[in-house]
């Protein structure tokens, strides 16, 4: 008897363990303005290296329309900090995926576009890093116009530990093409130890099973701030801002993976050791 109530307990446990998860912000940016007790906005200006202060005088943070529209290196943050283990989730489209000679390339013909989301950073641009934080866990998602820029584009998921300096890899992905107006789920899970970057393009409102990619990496370094960031690539030539929308922006808790481990091992030895007293 006493056996089985522990495996019930083995079972009961682990499982609520795992279910414990706890939404810790949300916000579907459907209000008339930027909710401030949830977020702050930084508008890099002045000298922008190695491109000059032109690439960020296009740089804006506004919510309208039931999203919030993210142009030329504007910088949405969280007003408060979020421990791993956490995840990071919401839905982003990608309005200026043009290419050709409306995205004059900065630099060896690159029109990429891209929407970061970082964590574990003190969200702090660098002006002398392009505007970019230094610091934290850097998820970026590139995607690679060609020349028109019509119809789908290659895609790119990266991770980057800033806190390391050093790029923990990523995949071209043949699987999530995007085009000029797709709109696409991401996820990003950080245990500590651990993290996941998972993007799937929205086909009738939904987040499709079959165009998505995900990559994970091991990230131990810790952060000296825990903000939270998105933003948005610089102009590549002024006046032709890169912009993406997010929206439906959740982040949650997660379960620890070592307490979670820790926790069910030490009900299985005692449940086994019980199983074999009694035999």
């Amino acid at each position: 008897m006493y056996s089985k109530t522990c495996v019930v307990a083995l079972v009961a446990l682990c499982g609520a363990a795992r279910i414990s998860a706890a939404m810790l912000l949300a916000d579907d940016f459907n209000i008339a303005a930027l909710d401030q007790s949830k977020w702050r906005v930084d508008l890099p200006t002045g000298n922008y290296f190695p491109f000059g202060p032109a690439a960020t005088a296009n740089a804006r943070v506004v919510q309208q329309n039931g999203s919030v529209t993210i142009t030329g290196r504007g910088y949405l943050i969280t007003q408060q900090e979020f421990h791993s283990p956490i995840s990071v989730s919401g839905d982003a489209t990608f309005v200026s995926i043009l290419g050709g000679a409306y995205h004059v390339p900065l630099a060896g013909g690159d029109r990429s576009e891209f929407l970061d989301i970082g964590m574990r950073t003190s969200a702090i641009p660098n002006v002398n890093f392009f505007r970019e934080p230094t610091d934290g866990l850097q998820f970026r998602l590139v995607v690679t116009p060609t020349v028109s820029g019509v119809g789908a584009n290659p895609t790119t998921l990266a991770i980057t530990d800033r806190n390391a300096g050093v790029s923990l890899g990523g995949i071209n992905s043949s699987a999530l093409m995007l085009g000029q107006g797709d709109s696409v789920h991401f996820s990003v899970t950080d245990d500590g130890q651990q993290v996941t970057f998972t993007v799937a393009k929205i086909v009738n409102g939904v987040p499709s099973e079959t165009i998505r990619d995900s990559y994970t990496a091991l990230a131990t370094s810790p952060g000296t701030y825990n903000y939270v960031d998105f933003f948005t690539r610089e102009d590549a030539n002024a006046g032709n801002p890169r912009t993406v929308t997010i929206d439906n922006v959740n982040i949650n808790s997660i379960p620890e993976p070592a307490g979670l481990a820790w926790l069910c091992g030490l009900l299985f030895a005692i449940s086994n050791r019980k199983w074999r007293m009694r035999d």
